[in-house]
């Protein structure tokens, strides 16, 4: 549901800036939202999603929900240097 479509958005945010992933759990089927191995669930103390900042700076991440979509933008005080581009459908 919804909850898991914002895990998801937050995921590959932080993984398109370069972040480490600590804890990822992905859905056991295919979601129709995002391209296999793109995705990720969560659930109150089964599984979580943890990320590593490997930069001295700052991190501030805004969502905003238009009609059909969510926007996930990360803000930093320090510029980063690295860029994922993940496939999205």
């Amino acid at each position: 549901g919804g909850l898991c479509i914002a895990a998801t958005g937050v995921f590959n945010t932080f993984l398109k800036a370069g972040f480490k992933i600590v804890e990822r759990r992905k859905h056991s089927r295919p979601v129709s939202y995002i391209n296999p191995g793109l995705d990720a669930t969560i659930s109150y103390g089964k599984s979580d999603l943890r990320m590593k900042n490997p930069y001295r700076g700052n991190f501030l991440i805004l969502a905003n929900v238009f009609e059909e979509r969510i926007d996930f933008r990360l803000y930093s005080d320090s510029p980063l240097e690295y860029d994922f581009e993940p496939e999205v459908k």
